[in-house]
């Protein structure tokens, strides 16, 4: 809270925490336009119990801890969000030491190759609410990554408008699940699974075409090869 900018719903979902989080938003009710703690089903089951009781064409989803940037960030950022379905800011993240920090500023033009890499930040993208009405809430199934799944297929695959505001929006601690080390196995195994059911023929030909190469690597080591080069009379390859 404390935004300038005060045309937006305040929705906290909170995981039935056993400290005095609960304390703290009955004190902030009449603030607040929805909040509840109860048990849930992990970070996407908390995430579409916002998007369910929300009501406004843009949300935004700010992790405990995070927060924005400015007491200016969301008059800021509304000048930019008109006619677009997806509004992408950067975003500053911070490490367990308070002076490690750095600025993530994802590209004006996403693509496969973009996401097969990296993500967008949810604490720094505006995401349009009829996006998730249309094309379903997060996939709670996943534990890590349903919300690069949904980026992907917003972007990808249901070719949604987008626009990078390179302004920085938010603040991320990187001390969650996401974070962690033993974190990068989950995240490859639940991307693996979405790229091979939602973009099949691709992941198809990437494979095929690195089959091709190690079959290459191959014969360029063949001795035979490598004598029919250097007799002339084959060319190299």
């Amino acid at each position: 809270m404390g935004q300038t900018f005060r045309d937006f719903e305040h929705i906290v979902i909170d995981g039935a925490s056993s400290d005095s989080s609960v304390e703290v938003l009955a004190e902030y009710d009449s603030q607040l336009s929805y909040w509840v703690s109860e048990p849930d089903g992990g970070i996407y089951n908390a995430m579409n119990k916002g998007i369910a009781n929300s009501r406004g064409r843009y949300l935004l989803f700010l992790n405990s801890g995070d927060h924005l940037a400015e007491t200016t960030s969301l008059e800021s950022a509304a000048r930019h969000l008109a006619d677009v379905q997806i509004v992408y800011f950067d975003l500053e993240i911070r490490g367990p030491d308070s002076e490690e920090r750095r600025i993530f500023s994802a590209p004006p033009v996403l693509s496969l190759g973009f996401f097969l890499e990296s993500t967008l930040p949810h604490p720094s993208t505006f995401i349009a609410s009829n996006l998730f009405a249309a094309f379903g809430p997060y996939d709670e199934s996943m534990r890590i990554a349903a919300d690069w799944k949904a980026f992907l297929l917003f972007v990808c695959k249901h070719e949604c408008e987008y626009r990078h505001v390179p302004e920085l929006l938010s603040i991320f601690y990187a001390d969650g699940i996401s974070s962690q080390q033993h974190s990068l196995s989950v995240i490859r195994a639940e991307r693996e699974k979405v790229l091979r059911s939602d973009f099949r023929s691709i992941v198809a030909d990437i494979e095929t075409g690195l089959k091709a190469k190690k079959e290459l690597e191959r014969l360029r080591r063949h001795i035979a090869i490598r004598i029919l080069r250097r007799l002339g009379i084959i060319e190299s390859f």
